[in-house]
């Protein structure tokens, strides 16, 4: 599996975190948006390949930030394999805003 879509499943988990909390619940028509001028940092120390046996995601939501505008959710998040953590993501963020 491509590093891609480890970082890729991170990000949509935390979208069905936003909808569950109805984070976007401010706005007539809700969307998710990248945050632009964000910093994320990612460390890779192996890849999933089809002989291995488990994927488990973990997340832990640090930050949900609310304006007018926008509702940011930042976390942290690791990617495991058959129990060895090969992916650790430092501020992973993903907002919500007004469809226009």
């Amino acid at each position: 599996m491509p590093g891609s879509l480890g970082i890729e499943s991170i990000l949509q988990i935390m979208q069905i975190f936003a909808l569950q909390q109805n984070l976007g619940s401010q706005f007539t028509s809700p969307r998710f948006a990248q945050l632009l001028d964000h910093k994320i940092e990612w460390k890779y120390r192996g890849q999933l390949i089809p002989a291995d046996d488990q994927m488990v995601v973990e997340i832990h939501i640090k930050k949900v930030d609310r304006t007018s505008r926008r509702v940011t959710v930042i976390a942290d998040a690791s990617l495991w394999k058959n129990e060895i953590r090969i992916y650790a993501i430092t501020n992973a963020a993903i907002c919500l805003e007004e469809q226009y």
